[in-house]
């Protein structure tokens, strides 16, 4: 879990040092390990981040991160799975990689594929990409919205943050609750589940599945992930439906065993978690 963060002024003005530094610091528990602030274009536009590392200890894994031409810099919450793969395809491009994170490669494969790249990764994550070539910002989340991230747009203002509580630190903002998400919260508690709309007014949540992409005239919002266009063909029978589950679900486990950190598992006692563990002893990462 990070916190990331980010301001453009799409009029040009600067983004104040004070404010970025707030709007980010208000997500420091979801990064303990450290913090980043970036400022371009006349610092008219502003990326922050609050680090918890788990891939590439080193000074080395730091966001906001650049690519290492400096066109595109990103801040990134979550976690690439397939990172290792993706880094081996890239460098058969030519791409070079110079840390042991899987934030460069998010890099990489933007500047090969564009958004596109969504399609290639297996993870979990919200991320912001800005180019500074074309002068665009773009905002991803993951296939089922498990990493949070939501946006404002004030005038010529774009903010976005991992946390809605983060927008009350900016400059000219002020909370006032949309009475009509609080009437369906009330209604029902998963009433704003998958919707864009947050119980203040103004701020937006992107929707899992969705991406954003500013440029200085618009701002554009699309699904990019649309689950009954990838579902693969049931085998026949059960036993071949059931091995078909096992190689999945052994794969997932083994690629999220990636880590430089001690890696632990919660067991809660019912069928889920336990078979989690039962996959890691099969992997032959932790006792059986």
């Amino acid at each position: 879990m990070c916190g990331i963060a980010g301001i453009w002024d799409r009029s040009g003005r600067p983004v104040g040092t004070a404010e970025l530094a707030a709007f980010t610091r208000s997500m420091a528990h979801r990064g303990p390990d450290g913090e980043g602030f970036w400022f371009g274009q006349g610092s008219s536009v502003a990326l922050g981040h609050r680090r918890l590392a788990i891939l590439d200890l080193t000074e080395a894994g730091t966001q906001p991160m650049a690519s290492p031409d400096g066109r595109y810099r990103v801040t990134f919450n979550g976690e690439i799975y397939n990172y290792l793969e993706l880094k081996k395809e890239l460098a058969g491009f030519g791409y070079s990689f110079h840390n042991d994170t899987d934030t460069e490669v998010i890099l990489a494969a933007y500047d090969r594929w564009g958004p596109g790249c969504q399609l290639r990764f297996n993870g979990m994550w919200a991320f912001a990409v800005w180019d500074d070539r074309e002068q665009t910002l773009f905002l991803s989340r993951d296939r089922f919205g498990v990493k949070p991230l939501h946006y404002l747009e004030q005038g010529s203002r774009l903010a976005f943050a991992s946390e809605m509580k983060a927008f009350l630190c900016l400059d000219g903002f002020t909370a006032r609750e949309d009475t009509e998400a609080l009437r369906r919260s009330l209604v029902n508690p998963f009433g704003l589940e998958g919707s864009e709309q947050t119980l203040l007014l103004g701020i937006k949540r992107l929707r899992g599945g969705h991406c954003l992409l500013a440029d200085r005239d618009r701002v554009k919002v699309w699904k990019w992930w649309e689950t009954l266009d990838h579902l693969p063909e049931a085998p026949r029978t059960a036993a071949e439906q059931a091995e078909a589950f096992r190689e999945v679900f052994l794969d997932s486990c083994r690629l999220r065993l990636r880590s430089d950190v001690p890696i632990a598992t919660s067991l809660s006692g019912g069928l889920d978690s336990s078979a989690v563990l039962c996959a890691l002893a099969k992997i032959g990462r932790v006792a059986p």
